[in-house]
């Protein structure tokens, strides 16, 4: 969960009660059991009101050895994601410049909105080589993120679009001069939290 669980957040399970008695159960993300639903009828439901953001998984399994079909559905709660320390630079024309960067530079707490993308300029002195990269990190579960890198009058030169928490773009082969990287969510994902690193 993104946020901590109010009274309107549940996750619970409908199923036809004549068929089979099903129950349910809740964890944390390290498999500690918090509660479960057990009761009769056709829908098991359990309140996420007072839990902390975080991760967390469910158990259904069959009373006795029932067997059943049965649909799954949650309310969860979303984050409230206000923007970052260098708003406005959601255009290339507005980016966050840099400038000159040597050695590795990381900006931590940044964060992509609904209808957002970040935008950011630096400049290398020489040409790029095998051990120089530029991308986030980044929890994948909060929000798929993405990166394009850009050269310096706009024109695409790469991406890392994966599913994982880190997107990377290498810059082995970059001559010196300025260029633009973008970070945007995917299918217009947001996230609360991702750190820009260029080394």
């Amino acid at each position: 969960m993104l946020a901590s669980g109010t009274s309107s957040n549940y996750v619970k399970i409908n199923f036809p009660g004549g068929s089979g008695d099903i129950d349910l159960e809740l964890y944390q993300a390290d498999g500690t059991y918090i509660t479960n639903s057990a009761g009769i009828g056709d829908e098991e439901l359990i309140s996420l009101e007072g839990l902390a953001a975080g991760n967390y998984s469910v158990k259904v399994y069959g009373y006795d050895g029932a067997t059943n079909t049965y649909s799954l559905q949650t309310s969860l709660p979303t984050a409230t994601i206000t923007g970052d320390q260098f708003e406005s630079n959601n255009t290339q024309s507005t980016a966050k410049d840099f400038g000159l960067i040597s050695g590795i530079r990381e900006w931590e707490n940044l964060s992509i909105t609904s209808g957002d993308q970040d935008w950011f300029k630096f400049t290398l002195a020489t040409t790029g080589n095998e051990t120089n990269s530029v991308g986030i990190n980044f929890t994948h579960i909060q929000g798929d993120l993405d990166i394009g890198l850009y050269d310096s009058n706009g024109n695409f030169l790469n991406s890392s679009t994966g599913t994982n928490n880190q997107e990377t773009i290498f810059l082995e082969g970059l001559i010196a001069g300025s260029y633009y990287l973008q970070v945007y969510g995917w299918l217009g994902a947001v996230n609360p939290d991702y750190s820009l690193f260029i080394n």
